[in-house]
């Protein structure tokens, strides 16, 4: 239990610096934007709808959805409701939340583990300029969970790890059973 306090503590304390130190107005609306595009991870399953109707990355959008379906379901059913987690700003009464506040638990993000399960499917498929930039709007979905106020770091960072563990999982067993001949 010692433990357990201990890295609330931290969290707790973390969170608040992230947000005294980096509130401006301008990255606020930037923030809110990539936090809001993360919703329901419709922009990762828009991207992957975008490239099933491209034949040629036609596997590599039905395993990007795949594996943000795993990780939905692994985030959100199979971690959330067993821990329990409170948010933020349930718990620190000068935390600015900059969005409306979610109802569901607080750890994992499913934001971040949905952004990196996409991203990491992408890296796999085709490592290259597309594949570094949704890693780098994965790391932003992170940041901006904690910026918003709605995530502690160690959620973010457990829901980074599942997105990754999520997608290699699927990307590998795509690949035991010959399921992929991407050619993006």
């Amino acid at each position: 239990m010692v433990l357990f306090e201990k890295i609330q503590q931290f969290d707790e304390t973390a969170l608040l610096k992230l947000q005294r130190k980096l509130h401006r107005d301008g990255l606020d609306r930037i923030m809110k934007t990539i936090s809001l595009l993360g919703n329901a991870g419709l922009i990762w399953i828009a991207a992957a709808a975008a490239l099933i109707l491209n034949a040629p990355s036609r596997q590599v959008g039905e395993l990007m959805l795949i594996s943000l379906a795993v990780c939905a379901f692994l985030t959100n059913i199979a971690i959330k409701l067993p821990i329990r987690r409170a948010r933020p700003f349930e718990r620190i009464g000068e935390l600015c939340v900059l969005v409306k506040l979610p109802r569901d638990y607080s750890f994992p993000s499913g934001h971040t583990s949905a952004s990196f399960a996409a991203a990491r499917i992408l890296m796999l498929a085709a490592p290259g300029s597309a594949a570094l930039a949704a890693l780098v709007f994965a790391i932003l979905m992170g940041i901006s969970r904690m910026y918003v106020g709605v995530h502690y770091l160690t959620d973010v960072l457990a829901g980074m790890a599942l997105g990754i563990f999520t997608s290699q999982l699927v990307w590998q067993i795509a690949n035991i059973y010959s399921f992929i001949q991407v050619a993006v």
